[in-house]
């Protein structure tokens, strides 16, 4: 995937369109850049990694590569459970310096399972359905763990159809799940999209002070079916897919 950024400097002379250029999305969110006119900067995406996982799997899923857009899917679900978890954490009054030992514990995604059922339990007073019966029909009969186990860690090439569904599968659990975290625990939503970003800025900061910094967001799948009323999946997906038709150019032009 590719991040499109703007050079602050270059903007300021009054000499930059949108975008400058184009970085690799790195896995912890910091991009060190430079422009074509030698301005050294630092990109730090806003966007939680849950996001950039859907998008990841969706555009796999628009290059035909299905397997790899179940595990797209799979990861970007585990990363929310991971995010759920935390704000909850916080909700229930944990320390902030247990945080951290909270994210090394929830690695193994048995865990992350049961510590969101417990979690969920705990903040809403029911139980933890993310509707596995309904798309079940859609997926052979089996559940989507089973699926994503199938795909994940036995190699099974899945057809398009069954793809699209895990994907809207899991594209529904996630927004359910932000749904509710608005609902029964907003302060510690946005912490918890706050707290990564101050994190890189703060670190990139004491490292070197006199390097520019910019914090940028990109629109994603999820949050264009984040209104109300929710829109189906594979309406987001095809306006998605034709506004990020970019990132396919990118990558024939770098072959």
């Amino acid at each position: 995937m590719h991040i499109p950024f703007t050079c602050t400097r270059c903007a300021e002379e009054g000499i930059a369109g949108y975008p400058t250029g184009y970085v690799d999305l790195s896995d912890d969110g910091k991009h060190e850049v430079q422009c074509e006119r030698g301005h050294r900067f630092y990109v730090i995406l806003q966007n939680p990694k849950y996001e950039l996982l859907m998008d990841s799997g969706a555009l796999a899923l628009g290059d035909g590569y299905y397997r790899e857009a179940v595990a797209s899917f799979a990861a970007a679900l585990e990363a929310f459970w991971g995010f759920y978890v935390r704000a909850v954490a916080r909700k229930l009054g944990a320390p902030e310096d247990t945080i951290p030992r909270l994210r090394k514990e929830l690695k193994l995604s048995e865990r992350r399972r049961g510590a969101v059922s417990l979690t969920h339990l705990a903040l809403t007073k029911t139980n933890y359905a993310p509707g596995d019966d309904k798309v079940s029909a859609q997926l052979g009969k089996r559940t989507p763990t089973g699926f994503r186990n199938e795909v994940v860690h036995e190699g099974v090439f899945p057809p398009r159809d069954e793809a699209v569904a895990y994907g809207a599968w899991v594209y529904e659990t996630i927004l359910d799940g932000i749904a509710e975290l608005r609902t029964h625990a907003p302060e510690e939503f946005e912490l918890e999209l706050r707290t990564p970003l101050a994190d890189a800025h703060q670190e990139i900061f004491q490292r070197e002070p006199e390097v520019r910094r910019t914090t940028h967001y990109i629109g994603t799948l999820l949050q264009g079916g984040a209104g109300v009323p929710r829109r189906a999946f594979e309406a987001v997906l095809g306006h998605w897919s034709q506004a990020n038709a970019w990132q396919s150019l990118r990558l024939e032009e770098a072959t």
